[in-house]
């Protein structure tokens, strides 16, 4: 619940939140009010996290940092009190530092990863490295990787839209061919045996930016969803008004997004609109809100039953199977036969198909309710901000 000593500032409704936030056009007085409210959010979030560890970046407004192993580790304001502790972040740090084509670049922890810290499960990892090096030495970076070791398997790899598969018989040739200013982003996909968390589906999603850091490939991140695990400093701020608008029109329309599909369907969409809601909340402080901390806190039971962790174990080895498809055929098998013995050890987790439509049905109503706040949230902020 929200802190009340004296040396802790009042905590900022969601609400309050969003009226400053949503500006389509912030003058000068809109921006600095969003920029100290950050600075207020950022405080209140020293010590939420499961190890008690962050605390705040003063000179990186609305970041709290953390060492792991000397290296430093920027999280977003909201994203603290759900991030993970030591006893699974230093593998997933560790994880990041291998998977990263540079150790110079920042590579960040991304997605649901994010949210451990509740113990929310994962079915995969989702990683963004910022590479302002020349574009000319990314090729032999990639093609470095591959191997035949199972467990950090190169797949899969989209160079701006040119997607490639195992074995990759030429693929620097290729990739050199291709290497020019246009390109903005890489995407390579991974069977990576992840410390404590088994065979992962591992993506890493290298976003091309220059000298500062900038460019057209953030359009394809959020960076109020990204942990940043560098030697230096986070490459973007967080406090900016334009990028938290943006995000929350995105987060809403996701939400609304899934959550239709997910009802029409019966499928996992549902879940996905529900760990959109969460990040939604979290951004506007809903957690600090009495009003809306119970939503919260209920949003994170239903994702932490055992009943999605069976939903969301059974999605993971799906993704593993798709990636095994594409695996090299001299490896294939040998791939297949781990992910069968893996399974094995969590058969029993994953759903009959009856309890299966039954949660996904809960999901689907839990989604709709959420929404439906959201939505109020959103209507109120924009009538009494304007």
């Amino acid at each position: 619940m929200p802190r009340t000593d004296k040396l802790t500032p009042t905590p900022i409704s969601a609400l309050d939140f969003m009226r400053a936030a949503l500006r389509d056009a912030p003058n000068s007085d809109e921006i600095a009010l969003v920029t100290s409210m950050i600075k207020v959010r950022a405080i209140l979030a020293a010590g939420t996290d499961v190890d008690s560890s962050f605390v705040p970046v003063f000179e990186r407004e609305g970041y709290l940092k953390r060492s792991i192993d000397e290296i430093e580790v920027y999280v977003p304001f909201n994203l603290v009190s759900v991030f993970p502790g030591q006893e699974r972040l230093g593998d997933l740090v560790g994880t990041a530092r291998s998977m990263v084509l540079s150790g110079g670049h920042p590579i960040c922890l991304s997605g649901s990863a994010t949210f451990l810290g509740r113990s929310i499960p994962i079915s995969d990892l989702d990683f963004c490295e910022y590479f302002p090096s020349p574009i000319a030495s990314m090729p032999s970076l990639i093609t470095g990787r591959i191997g035949s070791s199972l467990e950090q398997l190169l797949v899969r790899v989209n160079w701006n839209g040119n997607r490639f598969s195992a074995p990759f018989d030429g693929l620097q040739v290729e990739l050199d061919r291709l290497a020019n200013e246009a390109v903005t982003y890489v995407k390579l996909d991974f069977l990576w045996d992840v410390p404590k968390f088994g065979m992962m589906p591992t993506t890493s999603m290298i976003l091309k930016v220059n000298d500062n850091f900038c460019g057209e490939a953030l359009r394809r991140s959020h960076v109020h969803q990204e942990a940043v695990i560098c030697r230096g400093e986070p490459p973007r701020d967080v406090f900016g008004i334009s990028e938290i608008c943006g995000y929350l029109t995105f987060l809403r329309s996701e939400v609304s997004k899934y959550a239709a599909s997910g009802q029409e369907s019966g499928s996992t969409d549902s879940l996905k609109a529900l760990k959109r809601a969460l990040s939604l909340l979290l951004l506007v402080g809903a957690e600090q809100d009495p009003e809306l901390h119970a939503e919260v806190e209920g949003l994170i039971e239903d994702l932490t039953s055992p009943a999605v962790e069976g939903i969301v174990v059974e999605r993971r080895f799906l993704e593993l199977s798709e990636l095994a498809a594409d695996v090299d055929p001299k490896l294939r098998r040998k791939a297949n036969d781990e992910l069968a013995r893996t399974k094995l050890g969590v058969q029993d987790v994953i759903l009959r198909d009856e309890e299966r439509e039954l949660v996904l049905r809960g999901a689907s109503e839990a989604a709709a309710a959420l929404e439906a706040i959201i939505e109020q949230l959103f209507s109120t902020a924009k009538r009494s901000g304007h």
